[in-house]
């Protein structure tokens, strides 16, 4: 393992090179561009050569790269095609939340965690995030049906999991969990979903009323993302959740601006995003399930656990609404891939309600 760079432009290089070189190598060999960057940051990071570590400013890069990529999902969707598919999108994120929460669970008290701790690690499991976007935005595809489904539900699960969450915390903290905590938090989620969908439109047709200099509005709808991630956070949501709920608010506002949106994405597709997969691969140990027998069980049957259920879950969904074999295979996908900033959301939240191993247990299925 070599010495970590500490200086800021050979760091910078570093991620560059690998921003640069490893999807063009990863598509050599008939690879998405992502799997590439996953491996690369692999390759860099403290699990193998060690030329970076997850420092604050990657940790910052690749959170900003998540918020990024669940914005861009936001600002790519179709509208109205959105709202014609919003209940089969509620049905397929009640099956893909419902089926792994109970079954991941179930195998948490088999495997020997604790009440809370199993719970949780089917919340976690249960929702997802749209790591697979990039690919689905680069094949043209961000606008088919079954894609508004899966994003879509991608939000009901982050929500579902927030309020497990919530309440797991409040009875492994206070002793319980009122009624009226919970009303409080849906009155502050309904709330604050209101104020982004209806006034940053408001606000950004007024602002770019009287503004109208690319540069001035490609930094409005920055600020905006960012006003709404960090007031999710400040609510108790998760940031993804905020990201999605900007990206359909600047949706509704930029129709007549594809200038300034093709700069957006841009910019998430050739830095941020990639930064996120990066920063996947570096968090990523994979001397973690050559341990100990007990570590490679847990890792294996969790990660087994997870992609089964996801399926069941998208194979009941293309049953009902009669999707294709190949709507049916995004489906799974896409609603496979667990939220990989859950760690550090679930350690400013519950830390002291779980035992050491139940975030073990998150970075193995990394």
């Amino acid at each position: 393992m070599l010495e970590p760079l500490q200086e800021p432009v050979p760091v910078f290089l570093t991620i560059m090179a690998v921003i640069l070189i490893t999807p063009l190598l990863s598509e050599r060999v008939r690879l998405p561009g992502i799997v590439g960057l996953i491996l690369g940051g692999l390759l860099v990071g403290p699990h193998a050569l060690g030329l970076l570590t997850t420092s604050h400013t990657i940790v910052l890069l690749g959170t900003v790269g998540l918020v990024y990529l669940m914005f861009s999902a936001g600002l790519e969707i179709d509208l109205h095609q959105l709202g014609r598919v919003r209940n089969k999108a509620i049905v397929f994120g009640l099956l893909t939340f419902a089926i792994p929460q109970l079954a991941i669970t179930a195998l948490g008290r088999a495997l020997g965690f604790g009440w809370a701790s199993s719970v949780l690690l089917g919340s976690t499991f249960a929702s997802h995030t749209l790591i697979a976007y990039p690919i689905i935005s680069r094949l043209g595809i961000a606008r088919n049906e079954a894609i508004a489904t899966v994003v879509g539900a991608t939000v009901f699960t982050d929500v579902s999991a927030l309020l497990v969450l919530a309440v797991v915390a409040g009875t492994q903290q206070s002793g319980g969990v009122s009624a009226l905590s919970m009303v409080r938090l849906i009155a502050l989620m309904v709330g604050y979903a209101l104020f982004v969908l209806l006034g940053l439109p408001r606000a950004g047709k007024l602002f770019f009323r009287r503004f109208s200099s690319r540069d001035v509005e490609f930094q409005f709808v920055l600020v905006a993302l960012f006003v709404a991630a960090v007031l999710a956070e400040l609510i108790g949501m998760h940031a993804i959740v905020g990201a999605f709920l900007a990206g359909l608010a600047i949706n509704a506002t930029l129709p007549a601006r594809i200038a300034v949106g093709s700069q957006i994405l841009f910019l998430g597709e050739s830095f941020f995003i990639p930064m996120f997969m990066i920063y996947v691969g570096m968090i990523i140990d994979p001397l973690a399930f050559v341990v100990n027998k007990q570590t490679l069980l847990i890792g294996l049957a969790l990660t087994t656990g997870v992609y089964v259920t996801k399926f069941a879950a998208a194979w009941i969904t293309s049953r009902l609404f009669r999707y294709s074999r190949d709507e049916l295979m995004t489906f799974w996908g896409n609603c496979s891939a667990p939220c990989h900033s859950e760690e550090r959301f679930l350690r400013r939240r519950i830390s002291s309600a779980v035992e050491p191993r139940f975030f073990a247990a998150l970075r193995m299925t990394a």
